[in-house]
């Protein structure tokens, strides 16, 4: 259950494995294309589950499907921080649908010495948590000066006023993960220089993301799709170019 990240990539190993196809479950989206592999069919969400009838269960379309080995949910998550019921503000809403008081989704604005990393979603995880811990760091050796308390708090207000207060909040879809890193990285690179460290005093480089990668970024999903046509195959791809995405040609219009 559910298409995104972990179901794609949970289903397509289930698939080496298992009878076949592989149910695919989600929500139907009006005029939405749906690349379904061969090994695969795609099924509207599951209604009822119906043990009684043989592991059976019934969509949202009507139509019961028996004989269902396993079912995996991967529904995405609410936000919890069980171990931080004592923070005041609380940083997690009554629904669990974003984590509240975080500046730059990373610096909790009550106590900047306290940060979160990987709370966004529709990222590239680990270029954004790199990004996000080269600014900590700089904040927390004391290179770098965090905004104010109040200014901090009106962001994360306009934020949730632009986002409604939802699991939207946190979602930087491309190509708003690559500001984010860029952002952070400018930020980053504004800590003063500290004699000892790498790079003439400035320390660690974060990431930075160009039209290169933005390039590839928006094309992942297509990507993704072009390797596992491959098969076996994809393990012989060398670089993106073999799989038939080549960013000189593109600029040239090729």
């Amino acid at each position: 259950m559910g298409n995104s990240a972990s179901g794609i990539d949970l289903s397509a190993q289930a698939s080496s494995v298992s009878q076949l196809p592989v149910l695919i479950s989600e929500k139907e989206k009006a005029g939405a294309k749906v690349e379904v592999p061969s090994w695969a069919r795609s099924v509207p969400e599951i209604a009822e589950f119906l043990p009684e009838q043989g592991r059976a269960v019934r969509f949202a379309s009507g139509v019961v499907e028996q004989d269902v080995d396993a079912v995996v949910f991967c529904t995405g998550y609410h936000y919890s921080f069980p171990f931080l019921r004592g923070l005041e503000p609380s940083v997690v809403v009554p629904d669990g649908g974003y984590a509240a008081h975080l500046w730059e989704h990373v610096l909790y604005t009550a106590d900047p010495t306290l940060a979160f990393a990987s709370v966004p979603q529709r990222i590239v995880p680990f270029p954004v948590s790199q990004a996000q811990a080269a600014y900590v760091a700089r904040v927390w050796s004391g290179r770098l000066r965090p905004p104010p308390r109040p200014e901090m708090e009106a962001w994360v207000r306009d934020l949730v006023r632009e986002k409604g207060p939802s699991k939207a909040v946190h979602n930087l879809a491309v190509p708003r993960d690559v500001d984010y890193i860029n952002r952070l990285r400018e930020l980053s690179l504004g800590a003063g220089r500290k004699d000892g460290l790498e790079n003439d005093g400035v320390g660690k480089i974060p990431p930075f993301w160009g039209p290169e990668e933005l390039w590839v970024r928006e094309r992942m999903p297509l990507i993704k799709l072009a390797s596992r046509a491959l098969g076996d195959g994809r393990l012989h791809c060398k670089s993106l170019k073999e799989l038939g995405f080549d960013y000189e040609a593109s600029k040239g219009g090729g």
